[in-house]
């Protein structure tokens, strides 16, 4: 993602601290056979709260029906897309296996337990830690996954920055062991080890997590 804003959309300023200009757009062409069955499955998606558990609290999801014999319709349309066309055309996808639920949340230390001192409890999960991953190339820190859900067979389904050779060797060495390399992160950045053993053991199978703890 780059830090940039859907052409006509409105800059929302958020709470202290947070960022919300991290935005991403997908856009999803269907044929106009399929609308009916389009428009049901989105619905139902809102209702069950998919949106707002896999693209976050501000995320939108609309339906955006062209004629495409409306000339003006189309362009006003199509000038919403090219920001962020590269984007979703410069990536990559693998299936994660091993992962059960990267959406379930424990509470995370981040400071040492000192005598006398309240220790701040953040709640934490598998997504967090994706977004803080990064790649760095020519001295700049790139982040690598876009964004990861469930595909129809059940099985999470990541994409990932697939822009230059670099991205591509990083993606392809670490795909392989990703919950390794993502416990052995957490290391580095001094996250509380029993709190990251609860994470990992919720959301990973048990042959995962034991492995990748170990």
């Amino acid at each position: 993602m780059s830090q940039t804003f859907p052409k006509g959309s409105l800059y929302e300023k958020g709470k202290k601290g947070e960022d919300n200009s991290w935005k991403l757009a997908i856009h999803v062409h269907f044929a106009m056979a399929n609308q009916q069955r389009v428009h049901a499955t989105v619905m139902e998606f809102k209702c069950l709260g998919g949106v707002r558990r896999l693209f976050g609290e501000q995320s939108l999801l609309e339906e955006v029906v062209m004629d495409y014999q409306d000339v003006g319709g189309r362009d006003a349309f199509r000038r919403l897309i090219p920001g962020h066309q590269n984007k979703n055309q410069s990536v990559g996808s693998a299936i994660l296996h091993g992962f059960i639920d990267i959406n379930i949340q424990v509470p995370m230390f981040f400071e040492q337990a000192v005598e006398g001192k309240v220790r701040h409890i953040k709640m934490m999960c598998f997504r967090d830690i994706m977004g803080k991953l990064y790649n760095k190339i020519g001295g700049r820190k790139y982040p690598v996954f876009l964004y990861c859900f469930r595909n129809f067979r059940g099985q999470y389904q990541i994409w990932f920055w697939d822009k230059s050779l670099e991205m591509r060797e990083f993606t392809s060495v670490h795909l392989k062991v990703l919950a390794a390399y993502m416990w052995q992160m957490t290391r580095r950045w001094g996250w509380d080890t029993t709190c990251c053993r609860c994470l990992f053991k919720a959301s990973l199978d048990s042959e995962t997590a034991a492995s990748t703890i170990n």
